[in-house]
């Protein structure tokens, strides 16, 4: 199963569809992000999935200048990429990512919940150097306890939980 998401999303991915009934990543875990890694030569690709309550501490559209507020930082947040780290000697740059704010628009349904999703892509100058990635969405997002990482590379799949005191996901073998 996990092997079948994460080639979901390298598919997702390279084909550039990102059809809103498969957006969703993972489950819809309060306190918990899924991070789906795929490295395929100099390709880095990555897709989060993070519960709009642990990004902005609601789910529904904003209901005042401050929730809207809210809401700005934390997609810009997840847009500027600062969240993800690739090793420095891997020589990797990201291409702007794509972040869509599910459930936090005029047409979101009462009691439904929010998500952000978003999908980010880097170019590697040496892949061989990429061992490892520092996620710091414990330190943008306080309310996340955990992030369960899906690995897809040359050597297979792999899963990783990341908390608050392991931040580092480490590719090679």
């Amino acid at each position: 199963m996990k092997l079948r998401t994460s080639c979901f999303l390298v598919l997702a991915l390279a084909t550039g569809h990102a059809a809103a009934e498969e957006r969703h990543l993972g489950p819809h875990v309060h306190g918990q992000a899924t991070l789906q890694v795929s490295v395929d030569g100099p390709t880095l690709a990555v897709g989060l999935s993070i519960p709009g309550h642990d990004a902005v501490g609601f789910e529904h559209p904003p209901a005042n200048a401050e929730q809207t507020s809210t809401l700005a930082k934390a997609t810009e947040t997840l847009r500027g990429g600062t969240w993800l780290v690739p090793v420095a000697a891997a020589g990797c740059k990201a291409l702007p990512a794509k972040v869509v704010a599910d459930g936090f628009d005029a047409s979101a349904k009462p009691g439904a919940h929010g998500d952000f999703d978003v999908t980010s892509q880097f170019t590697c100058a040496n892949p061989a150097q990429l061992a490892s990635l520092d996620v710091g969405l414990f330190k943008a997002f306080p309310a996340l306890q955990r992030v369960v990482v899906d690995i897809v590379g040359a050597n297979g799949a792999t899963e990783q939980i990341l908390d608050r005191t392991m931040t580092r996901v480490t590719l090679s073998p």
